[in-house]
């Protein structure tokens, strides 16, 4: 793995030979030579890594050589960010850093400030320093005896000791390891004399078991708890009301004929809360809502669920104590706990060495080999008692022989240590951490004194805290200028005010990853622009959130790959040929743009939107020859016939996924959106999502003949009967049908479908007999991914 941060390093060299070479002058050759060494060394690091097991020396050198190209790393980018600096000193805030080079190092410079402008920044004095250490390094290589492994290879690989055991596949059943404490306060609590319903919050960080906990509860109810009905339901980060609302009903009772599901699908907010309080008025109910993220969430069911004095309970789980404690009425919150250290050891031994009955399901009874035992509990204790950590360490050592477990703790903990891999912020830092996670408040983190830390990745998952304070944000510009990686976590729902990404974000030039993804900003500085290494920058999501206006410097992010959030049109994309990825871009009439600026785009998603023309051409977008995967949603207000014409898509060669989806929530039932096939196929499409409430002619006889269809999806179909004759649909394996379609029979003539293996549909249908026994229970696919 020491090889991966000097080759790194090795290529940063590289770059900073191409890019910095009129700052370099004199030090030129000292960043060559530099450069060359730690190529040179790299061709022995696989024989010392192999060596360094047995060998206390070896693993001293491979240390000292990862120390050197961390060395090296922190004087590049310290070099390059003193140079920004200078230039930023005299120069324009608008000027960008090649503006700065032009106008201060121009041919008619003074050569003699470029020898200062080198001593100043004393990057030669740093590499003379390194050239001694790497001196040693390699007297300390011939010493030792270590060979260059690519050129000593006798063509014959190393064996391992001992073989894998055959093992039945791990299945997960109903074993709970530990919680044991926990199960018994909480199921007290559910039995608890209250007459008022009662919200018990189950609070935990991630990986912790908090489902697992509440699926214990819910599976073992006794007769003395019983409920009259009962529901569950999985709310995430990312919901709509109605959707909730529609899943509970679900939950607690199936729609059992298609009658009583297209009722379901049509009703609005107020008609669905209705349906489920009449539904539960006069029951004992139980209901788990697990996974809230947002406060606002139970607030918005609530009026939903009556309270009606007969022990009603609901059950939460939540990383955030705020939304458990947001909950206005009687609340029981239990803050889940690390397992202990013989509920850890129970759990990896679960996971680690299985026992199966006769019937195929997990025995409860796993025991450790006796040799293997202090191994395994000091890499157990290395989980701390996270059971995520200790499911994934048990499921990785029950897939290798024992004989590698030596080898494999060996390199898990000491490359974890070593090569900074990623620590985990509690309460203290150490000094030469480079990739930290933290599950403390930001407001904590700040606190810390910035004057040693050489962080270049920072992941945020305070959920716990409210939310940071755009001072934060811009502390975390000021003092932490060599981060690569910026990814805060916290969540936030609802509507956002104005708030500006602060222009302190210039000063993270290193910045590849910015993530932002729950954050109340929707609006950007100019001086996104100054990022230059900026490969993603992913925003709000959030059904709540405006789309965000952004600044014509972002076509001066030339790195940028992934732009991630909601975007309106137009901004500008020239320059942005590396781009990737591009969603959500809201269009209030047409979209159009050069093609080439976006060569390389391969995923786009646009909703077009407002009140302009009721006909939409895609001419632009056929020319994204790159292009893969393509989302088209119409949100028009007030049209009733809107042509979206798609025959320019034809010209996307490399297209394989394509979802057209039409919502109107401001007229439903005027809303007429006709999608206009193309004369031509779409020669390379696998996947079709399609969205037909509003087509007036049966969409088959196209579809069926696109050659390489794999995967068909309908929503909302008026047709009632569908027909796949001969030789139709040649590559189709799987056909769903999804929420209110008025379907009631599909006919395949002979030769159609004849790859088939999968089809899905609520309600009733008629379909041929060859068709029933591929008949799928449950959906295989989620309706708002791709397939591919």
């Amino acid at each position: 793995m020491v090889d991966a941060v000097v080759s790194f390093v090795v290529e940063r060299l590289g770059s900073l030979l191409i890019e910095q070479v009129v700052f370099l002058h004199r030090v030129k050759d000292d960043v060559i030579w530099l450069k060359r060494q730690l190529q040179y060394l790299l061709g022995f690091l696989k024989d010392a890594e192999e060596k360094q097991e047995v060998d206390h020396r070896m693993r001293e050198w491979v240390s000292d050589i990862r120390d050197v190209a961390y060395e090296a790393e922190d004087i590049i980018d310290n070099f390059i960010l003193k140079v920004e600096a200078e230039a930023e000193a005299g120069t324009p805030k608008k000027m960008g850093l090649k503006d700065c080079f032009k106008k201060y190092f121009c041919i008619c410079s003074k050569h003699a400030s470029l020898i200062q402008q080198a001593n100043l920044y004393g990057i030669g004095q740093e590499i003379n320093t390194l050239r001694t250490k790497l001196n040693q390094i390699e007297e300390s290589r011939v010493t030792f005896g270590i060979r260059n492994i690519d050129d000593a290879r006798d063509g014959s690989d190393r064996m391992n000791a001992y073989r894998r055991q055959n093992e039945r596949p791990y299945k997960d059943n109903e074993h709970v390891v530990g919680f044991k404490e926990d199960a018994d306060t909480l199921m007290s609590e559910l039995d608890r004399k209250v007459k008022d319903r009662y919200v018990i919050s189950i609070v935990g960080t991630g990986g912790l078991g908090k489902t697992t906990l509440a699926r214990k509860l819910y599976n073992n109810l006794t007769p003395a708890n019983k409920f009259d009905c009962y529901g569950w339901v999985s709310v995430s980060n990312d919901y709509k009301i109605e959707d909730l609302l529609r899943s509970t009903i679900k939950s607690f009772k199936t729609p059992t004929t298609k009658d009583d599901l297209e009722l379901l699908e049509k009703m609005k907010v107020e008609d669905l809360e209705r349906h489920l309080r009449d539904y539960l008025k006069g029951h004992r109910y139980l209901v788990v809502l697990d996974d809230v993220w947002d406060k606002n969430a139970w607030p918005s069911l609530m009026r939903a669920f009556p309270n009606e004095n007969n022990g009603s309970r609901v059950i939460m789980t939540t990383r955030n104590k705020d939304v458990a404690k947001s909950c206005d009425e009687r609340t029981y919150l239990h803050e889940l706990p690390f397992l202990k250290d013989e509920e850890s050891w129970e759990l990896f031994c679960s996971k680690a060495f299985p026992v199966y009955d006769d019937d195929g399901d997990e025995n409860q009874k796993s025991r450790c080999p006796p040799h293997l035992e202090n191994l395994a509990r000091e890499m157990v204790g290395k989980c701390h008692g996270l059971p995520l950590a200790i499911v994934l360490l048990g499921g990785l050592l029950r897939r290798k022989d024992y004989g590698e477990w030596p080898k494999l703790k060996e390199h898990i903990w000491r490359h974890s240590k070593e090569l900074n891999f990623l620590h985990i912020y509690r309460e203290t830092l150490a000094s030469n951490s480079r990739r930290v996670a933290s599950y403390s408040p930001l407001q904590r983190f700040i606190s810390l004194d910035p004057s040693d830390m050489r962080l270049r990745t920072l992941l945020f998952f305070n959920l716990e805290d409210k939310n940071p304070e755009m001072a934060h944000l811009q502390w975390l510009c000021k003092n932490l200028r060599l981060l690569r990686v910026l990814d805060h976590g916290f969540k936030v729902h609802g509507p956002a005010e104005e708030i500006r990404l602060p222009d302190e974000i210039r000063k993270l030039i290193h910045l590849r990853y910015l993530g932002l993804p729950g954050s109340k900003i929707n609006a950007l500085s100019q001086f996104v622009g100054n990022l230059h290494a900026l490969q993603t920058l992913e925003l709000n999501t959030s059904n709540f959130s405006k789309p965000i206006q952004l600044p014509d410097e972002i076509c001066k992010a030339k790195q940028l790959r992934h732009l991630i959030g909601q975007f309106r049109w137009p901004f500008r994309v020239d320059n942005l040929t590396n781009l990737r990825t591009l969603y959500t871009v809201f269009v209030q009439d047409q979209m159009e743009f050069d093609p080439m600026n976006l060569i390389n785009l391969r995923e786009l998603h646009v909703d077009f939107g407002g009140e302009g023309d009721n006909r939409i051409t895609l001419d632009s977008i056929g020319g994204l020859r790159s292009l893969q995967s393509l989302e088209i949603r119409l949100s028009r207000k007030n049209r009733r016939n809107l042509e979206v014409h798609l025959h320019p898509l034809t010209r996307c060669q490399n297209l394989l996924q394509l979802r057209l989806k039409a919502s109107n929530p401001w007229s439903k039932g005027d809303f007429i959106a006709d999608w206009k096939w193309p004369t031509e196929v779409l020669p390379n499409l696998k996947f079709l999502f399609l969205d037909a409430e509003s087509l007036t002619e049966d969409p088959m006889p196209f579809l069926e003949t696109l050659p390489k269809l794999a995967v068909l999806q309908l929503m909302d179909i008026r047709q009632e009967k569908l027909v796949c004759t001969a030789g139709g649909f040649p590559q189709l394996e799987i056909l769903e049908f999804w929420w209110d379609n008025l379907v009631n029979e599909i006919q395949v003539e002979e030769g159609g479908m004849p790859v088939l293996t999968g089809l899905y549909f609520e309600g009733g249908i008629r379909v041929p007999d060859r068709l029933r026994s591929i008949l799928y229970r449950a959906s295989p696919l989620n309706p708002f991914e791709w397939a591919y």
